[in-house]
């Protein structure tokens, strides 16, 4: 089905289909969120002025299709029939309720009409871009088959590295140099970035080696979340004066102010302490500009020249919508038939792809980011013969400096052709090694095997499994008391993750009822491109038929991908090992002696390949036989 999604895109369709299908998107997000209208409501207080919340058990119909980011549009008629409005977001989606914000205080002693709305700010620059792409005619830029023949030339040898640990990894030295060199243009370039490869590394390295070989470059860095962004302006301030650096907020950001440093937001457009927009002296002085997609796309409504940026930078594009991506190309650094820069796109088609809210988008192919695409058109592909990428347009980073191997090995061999090498510091991966609660002493992952319930409350819509987090509670107890192997460990060392939301909720009440404040929790999407030494998966599927959502192999991925050096997986293997991949993981496991609590045996016929008949298997041969025939009468001169 993935094939056929991502070959529904071609030079001739590309702008119709994209746009085609964010009607789709658009149109189901909207029809769905008006669902949750309401009239009527008496609101209630909840926190900070201007915070409220609204109980799920006032939803008619259970408000699962609702996000953080989502409007409310809050009217009342007054007594001289004018209506009041006010508009709030939601900010928070608790277990058993929804939290927003207004612009302005609410009135308490009146009843509300409350609508419901998605964030249009995303799509809109993303019919944006593509309104420019059509009028630029570019679609056959994004099916590319072929590079210049010249390119750049700064030898290896020009290059003082600023991370000196770039220096015995010869894939990111590559990337870099290749990316400096401008070596895929026109085409992007790839950087294919496996769990713990350095990606962000090679990224900042690139960054800061343009903006010192390259005096007149211009650099666009964008990604499709404010986490990333901000962990590339901190890292890239460790090496760029601040002076070169604008870190473009949106209005939004305000309201994280706290939780950032002051030296990120001394060179932002938050540095008075308010949302404002960048001067055009500071946006064209600035030599590199970092912001999300989105905001990106407020660059080309204040109409940026499109020979400004030379550079644009897409980090996560694994997890960006194909016309998502195009926002901080299309009408940045395009005119007519022409791409004025050069395009680098990273990230790993094999981890959690873009968030889609509308399942019939997504099978129609929005699920499938641009460089999950072009990985799979023949330019970006590994030539048969070498078994090589064409590392002028695309670098696979190889050496892992996160995980123990065994940790390591599973997805490396299921996901990642068995190419990644371990070169994480002992220092880092072996402490948990003999571990008293290890099964198999020199492998530090533990499968807990149980048989909990499958739980879900009647005003919530995701399940949770109370065993569970009491196994969660008994291993995090331990850990933190005893300590492993005689050393303490902190509680921001620990990670729980779950793909259930509720599970999520009700982890993170058991931790505060402990103390224990600085475990993270969260869910498989939280995770993504962060690390822990120590990760605890709750599964939480049990009971059912089927293993749900929990079949996505990029979950499975991104999941047991976190830990450094001990992973703790909590679930019923009965239930998950109906799902292949999950039986592979659940047999890789009890292979190496790491199993622990409820017994059970492995489904081996289940996932067997089953002999053909033996009536099938003759008249294979014979058509295998005839298929010869008829090849070899093609070569013959008649």
């Amino acid at each position: 089905m993935q094939k056929d999604e991502g070959s529904r895109l071609n030079a001739s369709n590309y702008v119709k289909m994209l746009q085609l299908m964010n009607n789709i998107e658009d149109y189901n997000v909207q029809h769905e969120l008006s669902r949750y209208n309401m009239d009527d409501v008496h609101l209630k207080p909840c926190g900070p002025k201007r915070f409220y919340s609204l109980r799920l058990n006032q939803f008619s119909t259970a408000p699962k299709s609702l996000v953080e980011g989502d409007y409310i549009e809050l009217t009342y008629t007054r007594p001289n029939k004018s209506i009041k409005t006010v508009i709030g977001v939601i900010s928070q989606l608790c277990a058993n309720k929804v939290l927003f914000e207004t612009e302005e205080p609410l009135r308490y002693d009146i009843k509300w009409r409350m609508k419901f709305n998605p964030n249009r700010t995303p799509i809109r620059m993303e019919y944006q871009a593509l309104e420019v792409l059509q009028r630029h005619d570019l679609s056959s830029f994004f099916f590319p088959t072929k590079v210049a023949e010249k390119f750049q030339q700064f030898e290896r040898d020009r290059f003082e590295w600023f991370n000196a640990n770039l220096a015995g990894n010869d894939e990111q030295q590559t990337a870099v140099v290749n990316i400096v060199n401008e070596t895929a243009r026109p085409a992007p370039f790839i950087l294919f970035g496996p769990p713990g490869t350095g990606k962000t590394s090679t990224l900042v390295e690139a960054i800061a080696q343009i903006w010192k070989l390259k005096p007149d470059a211009r650099v666009l860095v964008t990604a499709s979340s404010n986490f990333a962004c901000n962990e590339l302006t901190e890292r890239l301030l460790n090496v760029v004066p601040k002076e070169d650096i604008l870190r473009f907020f949106s209005k939004q950001a305000e309201r994280m102010m706290s939780e950032m440093s002051f030296r990120l937001i001394e060179c932002s457009n938050l540095n008075t302490g308010t949302y404002r927009l960048p001067s055009p002296e500071e946006l064209y002085g600035s030599r590199i500009v970092i912001s999300t997609l989105t905001s990106a796309g407020k660059l080309v409504q204040a109409r940026v020249k499109p020979n400004h940026f030379t550079f644009v930078f897409i980090d996560e594009c694994g997890s960006a919508t194909e016309a998502s991506a195009l926002v901080p190309i299309a009408g940045i650094i395009t005119t007519q038939r022409s791409i004025n820069g050069t395009i680098v796109l990273s990230g790993d088609p094999k981890q959690l792809g873009p968030v889609i809210r509308s399942e019939y988008a997504a099978t129609m192919g929005l699920r499938i980011s641009m460089l999950e695409r072009l990985m799979n058109l023949p330019l970006y592909q590994k030539d048969p013969k070498t078994d090589a990428y064409n590392t002028r347009v695309i670098i696979k980073l190889l050496q892992n400096y996160r995980s123990h191997e065994t940790i390591l090995n599973f997805s490396n061999k299921r996901f990642y052709q068995n190419e990644l090498q371990p070169c994480a510091s002992s220092d880092n991966v072996d402490w948990a090694l003999s571990w008293s609660e290890l099964p198999s002493s020199q492998f530090p992952i533990i499968f807990e095997s149980t048989m909990g319930k499958l739980t879900r409350e009647q005003d919530s819509t995701s399940y949770y499994n109370q065993k569970e987090i009491e196994l969660v509670e008994f291993y995090i107890r331990k850990i933190l008391s005893d300590g492993i192997n005689e050393r303490s460990v902190e509680q921001n060392a620990i990670g729980v993750i779950s793909p259930y939301k509720k599970q999520c909720i009700k982890v993170k009440q058991m931790c505060q009822r402990h103390g224990w404040n600085e475990i993270d929790v969260g869910s498989v999407e939280a995770f993504q491109g962060r690390e822990k030494p120590i990760m605890i998966l709750t599964t939480v599927r049990s009971g059912a038929t089927g293993v749900g959502f929990l079949s996505n192999v990029k979950r499975l991925n991104v999941a047991l991908t976190r830990a450094k050096a001990l992973l703790i997986v909590i679930g019923n293997p009965e239930t998950l090992q109906q799902d292949p991949n999950w039986f592979e993981f659940i047999r890789y496991c009890y292979d190496n002696g790491a199993i622990r609590g409820v017994k059970f045996e492995l489904d081996e016929k289940r996932h067997m390949v089953k002999e053909l008949p033996a009536k099938d298997a003759y008249m294979t041969m014979i058509q295998d036989q005839l298929d010869k025939i008829i090849q070899h009468m093609g070569v013959v001169k008649l």
